[in-house]
Parts: C-alpha cells; sequence; structure tokens
C-alpha cells in the first residue's frame, strides 16, 4: 500500500469514527455499524461540528436515494464502510474501493447477497471493465454514488471517469459529495494542511469548476453543506439540540466548501 492509499484509506476511518459518534447522539441510525460500536465499549469523541457535516451529508445522500426509488443498481464509487447496501435489499450494489478496504469491511460485516464488491484503484484500474467483470448490467439504468471520491484524484482520472461512465450505461445519475477549495483564506489553509497534492481539489475554486468537469452529464442540483442543512427544516431543530455549535462562523466558513450535486445522463 502506497502512502497515498494509506492516506485516503484512512480518510474511511475518520466518516466511520463520525459516524459512529452521531449514533452515539440519537443523530443517525444504523444497526451494523451500532455493533461495531458496541464492541468497542467506549465513547466516541467527535467535534460538534463534524458531527453536524457527518450526520447532514448522510442524510442528503438518503433522501437522494429514496428519490431514486426506481433504479435498482448502484456503484458506490469509493464505497468505504458505508452500509446503504444493507438497509436496500431491493437493490443490487457494486461496491469500489481499494481491496484493503472491501476486506476489511467483510470481515465486519459479511458481504450481503445483493453486493458485488469491485477492488478498483480509480487512478490507475479500468473501473468500466471491473465492473462488467462483476456482472453489472450496462442496460439498466443506474445511478452512480461518489460521497467524498472524486476529491481525491487527479482532474483527469475524473473528467475520463465521467465520460467513459457515461459511454457504458444506456441511462445513468451521478450524486457527488466533495469538498471544494473555494476562493477564501479558509481554502488557502486547507491546502496548505493537505497530507500530499490533491489536484482535483485544488482546481475548484468555484461551484462552477466543479460542475464544468462532467461535460457529459447535466448537473440538475448543486448546493453547499449549509444550503443542505436548510433542506432538513424538520430535523434541524433535533440536530440543534443534541448538537449544538458554539462557532457559527467557522461553521459557515466550512460548510461553503463542502458541495453535493447531482448529474443526469
Amino acid at each position: 500500500m502506497n502512502s497515498k492509499e494509506e492516506n485516503v484509506t484512512r480518510t474511511n476511518d475518520e466518516a466511520t469514527e463520525s459516524k459512529l459518534a452521531a449514533i452515539q447522539l440519537g443523530l443517525l441510525e444504523d444497526d451494523q455499524l451500532n455493533s461495531l460500536l458496541e464492541t468497542r465499549n467506549c465513547k466516541i469523541v467527535k467535534e460538534p461540528l463534524i458531527i453536524r457535516g457527518t450526520v447532514i451529508r448522510a442524510k442528503i445522500i438518503d433522501q437522494y436515494l429514496i428519490r431514486e426509488a426506481s433504479v435498482t443498481q448502484i456503484v458506490n464509487l469509493g464505497c468505504g464502510f458505508d452500509t446503504r447496501a444493507l438497509k436496500h435489499p431491493e437493490k443490487t450494489f457494486f461496491e469500489v474501493d481499494f481491496a484493503s478496504v472491501l476486506s476489511e469491511k467483510e470481515n465486519l460485516f459479511g458481504k450481503p447477497v445483493n453486493v458485488n464488491y469491485c477492488p478498483c484503484d480509480l487512478e490507475s484500474d479500468n473501473l468500466c471493465k471491473l465492473l462488467v467483470h462483476a456482472g453489472i448490467d450496462v442496460n439498466k439504468p443506474t445511478l452512480i454514488m461518489a460521497e467524498c471520491c472524486f476529491m481525491y484524484l487527479e482532474i483527469n482520472t475524473v473528467r475520463n471517469l465521467q465520460r467513459e461512465l457515461a459511454e457504458m450505461f444506456k441511462s445513468c445519475s451521478i450524486i457527488t459529495f466533495d469538498a471544494i477549495k473555494g476562493k477564501d483564506a479558509f481554502g488557502n489553509r486547507m491546502t496548505d494542511n493537505l497530507p500530499y497534492k490533491m489536484p482535483f481539489f485544488s482546481h475548484c475554486s468555484s461551484k462552477v469548476d466543479y460542475v464544468n468537469i462532467f461535460d457529459k452529464f447535466k448537473c440538475v442540483d448543486s448546493f453547499n453543506m449549509l444550503e443542505a442543512e436548510s433542506r432538513l427544516s424538520d430535523f434541524k431543530q433535533t440536530l440543534d439540540s443534541k448538537c449544538m455549535l458554539d462557532e457559527l462562523e467557522e461553521w459557515r466558513i466550512i460548510s461553503g466548501h463542502y458541495l453535493f450535486c447531482r448529474f443526469l445522463r
């Protein structure tokens, strides 16, 4: 495992820890991750800003899955320990990540009958060939999930990947969630603190920069984390009561650097 793979893999561990912290607060429900929490028998401590972002991210992606109810085939890029396949047994999932991550995931949770693992390094492997080998049906409407995935890749990798996916499937949509650099001082600090170069992240100074990379798809929805929070108005009171924020201005600045998008082909 090279250093970049180690760093990217570590983000899965951090995301899992954040979800466990949210589960402890009663902000997320996840039977599989809860069983992992029970084996640890300790309290997971995370900053409210991180927990809040984790919960909003999970809720928004779940809303998208409900909206795409008619789609029965899902490709989850950089899936990590995501457990949505277990919550949607009616759908077929193709879960894509490093072989080491998928192996650990299977050891922890097993492999449901509706899941096909697709070990892949998106920078060097041919994803489309691997998906075909895993048994994907290119004629079925397909949803591509890419949650905190593209931001770790090279710009041309993402550009070429979306073109290949557009050519591969008769009908597909993409849901993305990524950090972007933006144009403020905080974005510069984020760049300075990166453990390695992230050209895609650094390239995206705006929503327009991000969306333009997906030139084979039409962006039909895009909004940042703060705007996402407003879409969860029915849940916001619960979120505020269980995850209070002292630094509202810091939250406003940070949330502006995280972007949700939905693309259609």
